[in-house]
């Protein structure tokens, strides 16, 4: 089921009546979430950490767009919505484009990396980027796992 909780949507349960949730790279409101579990419910959430690929950023001179996406607030969140914290995992690792090309691909499709990016305007940073192949670029996610009371 897809859910917009940034248009302010009420998820389509009712209240106490889930003994599960789960979450996966979508927003969510907390208070939300805690009104439709049932007492014991679980909720789950991986994310995409608001400072993943500082590198993009860097290059490019972009600012980070969802600073506030981080596990700690995320967890704020939950526990001021009525949750207890079971489990937070915070990773990162390195995701490798084999040349520019890849790069530029993967923000194509992730254009909140660079909103302003364009070829034109950064050539020579690719041509750059190119020169020094493979690019590698630091992913940052995380996870929670929170239980009502």
């Amino acid at each position: 089921m897809q859910h917009d909780a940034d248009a302010g949507e009420a998820l389509p349960f009712a209240e106490r009546s889930l003994g599960l949730v789960m979450a996966r790279h979508e927003s969510y409101e907390a208070t939300e979430v805690a009104r439709v579990l049932a007492p014991g419910g679980r909720f789950l959430t991986q994310q995409v950490d608001g400072f993943d690929a500082p590198e993009i950023h860097n290059w490019f001179g972009h600012d980070f767009l969802y600073p506030d996406v981080t596990a700690d607030a995320y967890a704020v969140r939950l526990r001021d919505a009525g949750m207890r914290i079971d489990q937070v995992d915070e990773w990162s690792g390195q995701m490798h484009f084999a040349d520019a090309t890849a790069l530029v691909t993967y923000l194509a499709l992730v254009p909140w990396d660079a909103p302003n990016f364009s070829v034109e305007a950064h050539a020579q940073r690719l041509v750059d980027l190119e020169a020094s192949a493979p690019i590698v670029v630091t992913q940052r996610r995380f996870r929670i796992y929170a239980t009502l009371e």
